[in-house]
């Protein structure tokens, strides 16, 4: 009996451990299932993800070695991840197969919200290509067209600042000579003197010398001699009683108007320069400015006595005698201007000629080349700064000392936007996979927007017409910046250009002005320079990245020959062996728009997708990465996210 209470008792006891290590076992294996499950929805989820972006975009690879997926359907990326997770279970046993219940995209990457996605594909592309070469290259000449172009900058900002420093003195003698041509009547250029059809001292009293014209100049008085008229003689035949005609008496009169309107300018102007003119400028002028303004006043006063003698009769001997009485107090050998200084000679501005409009800047420089009439119907799609240097139609108009500074500060470089590697990245990717204006491989089956997409880049315009134009006059004023810089470093161009403008001014004595106009031929110089360097690039040449004397393209001597057959010539006679290309001096402007330039990259390859492949393509819709995140129902509860871009 006792036996068998203990053989009972054994096997409950061996009951109960037999069944807490099956539910162990049960437990562990649940356990596993669960972790296994963990593994396999975040797994399935992981390759369902991935998977999605198998359906890249395949032309824009090919064509631009970029990979995106290009979402035409909201739910598109959605149904695709779904599809995907369901496909990758169909293998899986039935008791561990998962059952979704609901699959969300909790983030989309899109490109136009991350610029840096498609920097670092660039970089990928270029290098898949090429390797790191190609980067090295643009790289070390962006670094050389950097460095020369701060140096520029910095020689520019000098000459800008002497020129405002010379400005506000040579606008004063600029008013001397004016108030010389209204009151002597004589505008002095270097290959010659241009009279005034009227001035004040036109109108003498009596018989007419040249010392009683005031004028210590031959050169001056055999300009004027004929010009003269005794404004008395009329009066005197009056007074006797001699008959005049009507003709002539209105001849008189007219006369008379004539030369009180020119005096009234001319006091005004007098009066001004008497108060703004500093003791120094006084003491150094070619005229006592305080005295002429007294003169010209009391010329003035007998003018007016005069005019009002219109109104009276004519035949009134009384009056007229009075009215003679009064040219005892009419100046004119009192108004005195000093020739001393005066400089003349048969000499010509020698950049008279160099003034081209912009808008017929290409032909000048291509000759009879075609222009591409392609266009787009908007610029800048994906841009989101304002470029406030951007399409500007740049005029070098540098005759007038006021605009010269304004014209100067052009010449300057754009300001470098990024990291330089970044700018060789744009550079190399700008290179291997867009046309330009020199392009000679573009494949003509191929459909493109635009043939000059470099230009496009680097000007942003809507025609490849506008674009080239934009191009060519970025190069003009850049180089024309580098021409001026090294024509200001050496003396005998200054030498020349001083003595021409010394000349052009006419009096020595007038430092500022004489300085600015030699500021204003070497820009011309220096312009004319930059039309042979440009053509000679649209011609498929190179040019030296510095300027020098070896490299300047126009003599002093040429400057008067300055035209489209000299330009044309000149730029097939260039032979730079070792410099810069056209293609890669766009590339180098467009790269200094830093992210703009890449902004244009994704307008181009936009444009070219939607006639190669579809209308329907737009950058809006590339998206680089997803996180998404499903829910689970069997065999367990759960859920799992997954993150993939690249």
């Amino acid at each position: 009996m006792g036996k068998k209470k203990k053989r009972g008792s054994s096997t409950v006891f061996l009951s109960l451990i037999f069944s807490v290590i099956l539910m162990l076992i049960i437990a562990v294996i649940a356990l596993l299932t669960y972790r296994s499950e963990k593994v396999n929805i975040k797994r399935t989820l992981d390759i369902s993800v991935e998977s999605v972006f198998g359906k890249y975009y395949e032309p824009l690879l090919s064509d631009y070695g970029l990979f995106y997926y290009i979402e035409t359907d909201m739910e598109a990326i959605s149904a695709d991840v779904m599809y995907y997770f369901l496909e990758n279970q169909k293998d899986v046993p039935k008791l561990l197969k998962l059952t979704p219940e609901s699959l969300v995209i909790t983030e989309k990457n899109y490109l136009i919200s991350n610029r840096s996605n498609i920097k670092k594909q660039m970089y990928e592309a270029v290098v898949n290509a090429y390797g790191e070469n190609l980067i090295s290259e643009f790289f070390d000449m962006y670094k050389t067209f950097s460095d020369t172009s701060v140096h520029t900058d910095a020689a520019l900002d000098e000459v800008i600042d002497d020129v405002e420093t010379l400005e506000k003195d040579a606008q004063t003698e600029k008013e001397i000579l004016d108030l010389i041509a209204l009151v002597e009547g004589v505008r002095l250029f270097g290959d010659g003197i241009e009279v005034e059809k009227c001035f004040a001292k036109k109108g003498i009293p009596g018989n007419i010398t040249q010392k009683k014209a005031g004028i210590d100049s031959p050169a001056i008085w055999n300009s004027l001699k004929d010009e003269y008229v005794d404004i008395t003689e009329i009066l005197y035949d009056l007074s006797n009683g001699k008959k005049v005609s009507q003709n002539r008496l209105k001849e008189w009169k007219s006369l008379i108007n004539d030369i009180k309107a020119v005096t009234e300018k001319a006091y005004i102007l007098a009066a001004e320069l008497d108060d703004k003119m500093t003791d120094v400028q006084k003491k150094s002028s070619v005229f006592d400015v305080a005295k002429i303004t007294n003169f010209l006043s009391d010329n003035l006063i007998i003018l007016k006595s005069l005019t009002e003698l219109n109104e009276q009769d004519m035949n009134d001997a009384v009056y007229i005698s009075q009215i003679i009485e009064t040219f005892s107090g009419y100046h004119v050998t009192d108004m005195y201007i000093d020739y001393s200084t005066y400089v003349h000679g048969d000499v010509k501005n020698p950049t008279e000629k160099i003034d081209i409009d912009p808008k017929g800047i290409t032909s000048f420089l291509i000759g009879d080349k075609k222009v591409s009439g392609l266009a787009i119907p908007e610029a800048d799609i994906y841009q989101d700064m304002e470029l406030s240097e951007e399409e500007r139609d740049v005029y070098i108009d540098y005759r007038e000392p006021e605009e010269l500074p304004v014209v100067i500060d052009k010449f300057r470089c754009e300001d470098i936007t990024g990291e330089i590697k970044d700018l060789a990245v744009t550079g190399a990717y700008m290179k291997e996979f867009f046309g330009n204006y020199m392009s000679e491989q573009i494949d003509s089956e191929e459909k493109r927007a635009l043939e000059y997409e470099l230009e496009y880049i680097c000007s942003g315009k809507t025609s490849d017409a506008d674009n080239l134009r934009s191009v060519i006059n970025k190069c003009l004023l850049i180089r024309t910046g580098q021409s001026l810089v090294y024509l200001l470093s050496d003396s005998s161009s200054k030498q020349k250009a001083y003595a021409t403008a010394a000349a052009l001014v006419g009096f020595s004595g007038m430092d500022a002005l004489v300085r600015i106009t030699q500021y204003m031929i070497l820009t011309g110089w220096a312009y004319a320079d930059a039309c042979v360097d440009v053509a000679a690039l649209l011609d498929g040449g190179k040019i030296s990245v510095i300027k020098n004397k070896k490299t300047l393209n126009v003599k002093y001597s040429e400057l008067m020959s300055f035209g489209k057959e000299m330009i044309q010539k000149k730029a097939k006679e260039a032979n730079v062996k070792s410099g810069i290309d056209y293609e890669t001096i766009v590339i180098l402007f467009g790269v200094l728009k830093g992210d703009a330039a890449v902004s244009r990259c994704m307008d181009v390859i936009q444009y070219n997708m939607k006639l190669r492949d579809s209308h329907r393509f737009s950058f809006k819709d590339a998206v680089y990465g997803i996180t998404a995140e499903i829910s689970c129902i069997y065999p367990y509860s759960m859920k799992a996210s997954s993150t993939y871009s690249y």
